[in-house]
């Protein structure tokens, strides 16, 4: 079977917000990233011949080869665009060409509001083959898009997110997979010494870090941020004044501060030392309002650490190993009640762990999706599906 993976959020995008080591170029460093896509896409080339098409702002197309597969980079003609009403118009010529000549038994476009993939599914044959999926919640603009009426199958983050998105499209057009970390490079370290009491991860207003930092200063905890923190407590005015994130950005220069006389840390850090930051952390506090399938939760739990999030967002969190509070004022006291109780926060990070390798595994992902590709494979040459193109009135006009 030929499987065709999408990045159409590009690694240069990608890598400046998440990474700090950039010397092998954002396309292999995006790669090497172990989160639950790459998983898919390294299990995937063990039994079928997988590809990935992305952009690059090279000025030629190049192609790396990495876990067995081999990833196509097109130049795009507007490297800087930014996105506009949920949607990345990169513009590459020439990939649809190449896409339609690698004739894939299935194509999986990660992420909605692209212009290729638009351009892609506007193609009928090869929309045919189509998995979207959608990693966040499903917003009323996705649904205000052409993309999720033209392709075969619609996948969301999770399965209460099915429920929104069958008062716009068929129910059995919709699908649901357990998405999680690699529990290979995300596992718990017995011997790791705990230095902080509580981990966040994200830096948009969403991810609520204010609420955590709040939190934090009340009780008088450690705490560890992956991801850029505004000015102020725990610094002080000329810890704040000398760093300049942009400076260091550009100069490739470390992008992590620490607090003087206060166990804080917070800045961007490599992929290879997330599992030693989760591992060195009692517990990770995500009261984020708005996610798909958070990464950082799946990890954590991967590492053997509780989480507290919000049901609404993350609502496979169970009590046996984390909190999932129903509103941001029981945040502090599912947090603190975690940290009061070491051998019951240490259970706890094991029956998570148990149920992330149960239920949320990259073999478990790639089982399910495995089944998918069978059935377009099936059903692509049963001929062609009549629903596939967009039902009178379901899509804006002029979309």
């Amino acid at each position: 079977m030929k499987i065709l993976f999408t990045i159409f959020t590009p690694p240069f995008v990608q890598v400046v917000s998440s990474f700090t080591r950039t010397e092998a170029g954002p396309e292999r460093t995006y790669l090497e990233y172990a989160d639950w896509y790459a998983g898919l896409r390294r299990l995937s080339a063990r039994r079928d011949t997988v590809k990935v098409v992305s952009f690059t702002r090279r000025k030629e197309r190049f192609s790396i080869t990495h876990d067995g597969y081999e990833a196509v980079f097109f130049p795009v003609t507007n490297p800087d665009e930014r996105p506009g009403k949920g949607r990345w118009d990169f513009n590459a010529p020439g990939l649809v060409e190449w896409v339609e000549e690698y004739d894939p038994d299935v194509i999986h476009i990660v992420g909605t509001g692209h212009l290729m993939a638009l351009k892609i599914l506007e193609r009928r044959r090869l929309a045919a083959r189509t998995c979207l999926w959608l990693r966040g919640a499903p917003h009323a603009h996705v649904f205000e898009q052409r993309e999720p009426y033209l392709c075969r199958y619609f996948v969301l983050p999770f399965a209460e997110a099915i429920e929104e998105a069958a008062r716009r499209l068929p129910r059995e057009k919709l699908l649901s997979f357990p998405l999680g970390a690699d529990v290979t490079a995300f596992r718990p370290d017995p011997g790791a010494e705990k230095r902080f009491d509580v981990i966040s991860v994200g830096g948009t207003g969403n991810k609520q870090v204010e609420l955590v930092r709040e939190i934090v200063r009340r009780n008088g905890l450690s705490w560890l941020h992956a991801g850029r923190v505004n000015k102020g407590w725990p610094f002080s005015r000329r810890e704040d004044f000398f760093f300049f994130h942009s400076l260091r950005k550009r100069f490739n220069l470390t992008r992590v501060k620490r607090a003087r006389g206060y166990p804080h840390t917070c800045g961007f850090f490599a992929s290879s030392e997330m599992p030693g930051l989760y591992n060195g952390a009692r517990v990770l506090v995500h009261p984020s309002l708005a996610e798909g399938a958070p990464r950082c939760v799946q990890e954590a739990l991967a590492c053997g650490v509780p989480v507290v999030v919000l049901k609404d967002t993350v609502p496979y969190v169970e009590d046996a190993f984390g909190a999932a509070c129903k509103g941001l004022d029981e945040v502090e006291g599912a947090v603190l009640s975690i940290l009061a109780d070491e051998e019951k926060r240490v259970e706890m990070g094991r029956r998570g762990r148990e149920w992330l390798v149960r239920n949320h595994s990259p073999e478990r992902l790639h089982e399910a999706v495995s089944a998918i590709n069978a059935r377009i494979v099936e059903e692509t040459a049963a001929g062609p599906r009549a629903d596939l193109a967009a039902p009178e009135g379901s899509a804006p006009a002029g979309l």
